[in-house]
């Protein structure tokens, strides 16, 4: 049986500028975020392995 991998590319980005508040009361913080894409990826590969999952 043929092995199934899953590849895809991850687009980058620079955070120029990145505030995190205070905690909410939900428990998350509030984000204000400047960024700009780039053209650079990361290249993931997901497939089964006899461990589990392997990333």
């Amino acid at each position: 049986m043929a092995e199934r991998v899953l590849e895809l590319q991850a687009p980058a980005k620079i955070n120029l500028c990145l505030h995190v508040g205070p905690r909410r009361g939900d428990g998350f913080h509030s984000v204000c975020s400047l960024m700009e894409k780039v053209s650079l990826f990361d290249s993931i590969r997901v497939g089964p392995s006899r461990e589990g999952m392997r990333v």
